[in-house]
């Protein structure tokens, strides 16, 4: 059994493996960044470090249903840093058994960050590798944003 972090992205509930998650905070003052990769919605400041913030949405082509007073960004370690990720709502820690997971439909090539179907109850959940949507050149670009945002001249 692996413990994943739940959460909804537009009412459809996803999956990430709990041991990337660093902490999950409300969603507080976001400063744009200039040319930055289209799905980073900017930087904000949390415990004195500037975070980048991620919009699954866009990576996802999900249409930007607005966010309600429940949307928090959820921090992840990556090998570059500390990124965060927005989501509409965080929902729960749950165990879920290998068996209950199923192939993830390979229907389109962007299939290779799910790691599969969980079904939970009558729910399913879309368990997602974020770290794997997120193109390692973009990745890259990410983590120099708080550099960028303390230091607009760089």
């Amino acid at each position: 059994m692996r413990n994943y972090l739940t959460f909804t992205l537009n009412q459809q509930l996803f999956g990430i493996v709990i041991d990337a998650v660093r902490e999950i905070n409300r969603v507080g003052v976001v400063t744009k960044i200039p040319d930055a990769p289209a799905c980073v919605v900017g930087v904000t400041q949390v415990r004195d470090q500037v975070l980048p913030i991620i919009d699954l949405r866009v990576k996802f082509h999900l249409s930007l249903d607005p966010l309600g007073r429940e949307a928090c960004v959820i921090a992840l370690d990556s090998p570059q840093g500390v990124i965060g990720i927005l989501v509409h709502a965080v929902q729960a820690v749950v165990g879920i058994e290998a068996s209950r997971i199923d192939t993830p439909p390979s229907l389109t090539q962007r299939g290779r960050h799910l790691l599969g179907i969980a079904r939970i109850n009558d729910s399913m959940v879309v368990l997602i590798d974020v770290l794997t949507c997120i193109q390692a050149e973009e990745l890259d670009r990410i983590s120099q944003l708080p550099s960028m945002a303390l230091n607009p001249s760089a």
